[in-house]
């Protein structure tokens, strides 16, 4: 019990530093940006996640179903593959800022040429972890990406506290965000490509078949899974306007994030839970289930109590309102278990085949909720969907599928 709790703190902890990362980077943002500049890079920001789609990281979840299967894993070749499949989208974006010259600002070309230049070596090294999870060294796992975490942060704010003393424009930011971020996931894979090495792990092999079908499909389904993610704000803001889709968001966060958190930890215990036949003890289980129940009700309490207080008089929420909010963090939670285990048990064809269910049953729920009940009516139509959808498809793909 104790081994498993030092994992999970240590995987949020890993967490909460990458979380903290992406705040203090929004918060230099705006303190060192104008307006327009800003505005500039949030674009960039909702940019980023298409063009790294590019660099297939469906890999990680291939990864990590591999390694349970016990597989041999490419992994040298797939950071080949990746950084190759990134430099499309690198040729993309430069062949959009050669079309589109008249219309790009000068702020909004610089972060553009800054994400061309560093798309290829941009989250594509990230597999390393999975790799250990799957080999079951998740105390390696956890302790390479607390270091590579706290080591990007480290850099990225030695780079930041630098650019107003020596004059430097603030919008290069973003690219000291993204070389920091390279610079240590880079470190850490390498680690353990050379590990291998040193264990009689043969180079020119590469460690077996590149399962490049699959990583296409796992991440075409996280790509439409985190559209189906999105539709519910967009229908808020067309629906309700701007300024209702402000509370909603701030509604939403803390259980969404916290579900994150579950979907993270899940990996941790990847092996153990679809592949093991030591699985978790049913006291065990309860007890996690006791522990977010109890952080789903000081959640709900301390929300009401002081959101007005941190956030503004206009974010004040009625209990009976965030309680609801707070049944996202178990509906989402579900969906998140469900996914690692259409995968592990099914692969990634399976995995999209899910995601595109999930997009016309949200895209239904979000304008049938919205339609008759509002912010309350979206809330219970997306709880109601996350648990039944994920148990439906779960029981309709039950065989498992021991071959990638």
């Amino acid at each position: 019990m104790s081994g498993r709790v030092g994992l999970i703190a240590g995987n949020s902890l890993a967490q909460a530093v990458g979380t903290a990362s992406a705040l203090i980077f929004t918060l230099l943002g705006t303190r060192l940006l104008s307006v327009v500049d800003y505005g500039e890079l949030r674009f960039v920001m909702i940019l980023l996640p298409l063009a790294m789609a590019l660099s297939l990281p469906g890999f990680d979840s291939v990864i990590l179903r591999a390694t349970g299967l016990r597989a041999m894993v490419p992994l040298a070749r797939i950071l080949v593959t990746r950084m190759l499949a990134g430099c499309l989208g690198s040729l993309l974006i430069a062949g959009a800022l050669i079309v589109f010259a008249d219309q790009i600002g000068e702020a909004l070309r610089f972060l553009l040429v800054a994400t061309a230049v560093l798309l290829p070596l941009f989250e594509t090294a990230t597999g390393y972890r999975n790799y250990l999870l799957g080999k079951g060294l998740r105390n390696s796992g956890n302790r390479l990406l607390l270091q590579a975490r706290f080591g990007s942060l480290a850099l990225f704010l030695a780079i930041a506290a630098m650019i107003q003393p020596l004059g430097i424009a603030a919008l290069w930011i973003y690219p000291a965000w993204m070389a920091s971020t390279i610079l240590f996931t880079l470190l850490s894979a390498l680690r353990v490509l050379l590990k291998r090495s040193r264990s009689g792990f043969h180079w020119r092999r590469f460690g077996g078949r590149l399962p490049l079908s699959e990583a296409v499909a796992a991440t075409l389904a996280g790509v439409v899974y985190t559209f189906a993610f999105s539709i519910d704000k967009l229908g808020v803001r067309t629906t309700l306007g701007p300024e209702q889709l402000a509370l909603y968001s701030l509604l939403i966060m803390v259980p969404q994030e916290l579900a994150k958190m579950v979907d993270s930890n899940i990996s941790l215990f990847y092996r153990d839970l679809f592949f093991s036949r030591d699985r978790p003890q049913e006291k065990t289980m309860a007890r996690y289930i006791g522990f977010a129940l109890l952080g789903m009700a000081a959640y709900v309490l301390a929300f009401h109590w002081l959101s007005a207080l941190i956030f503004g008089p206009a974010y004040h929420y009625s209990i009976g309102l965030v309680a609801l909010s707070s049944l996202l963090f178990a509906g989402q939670s579900m969906e998140y278990f469900i996914i690692h285990r259409t995968l592990a048990m099914s692969g990634a064809r399976a995995m999209f085949g899910y995601s595109l269910c999930n997009l016309f049953a949200t895209s239904l729920v979000v304008w049938s909720g919205l339609t008759l009940g509002g912010v309350v009516g979206l809330i219970l139509g997306l709880v109601a969907k996350q648990i039944t959808l994920p148990v439906a498809f779960g029981i309709i793909v039950r065989k498992p599928v021991n071959a990638l």
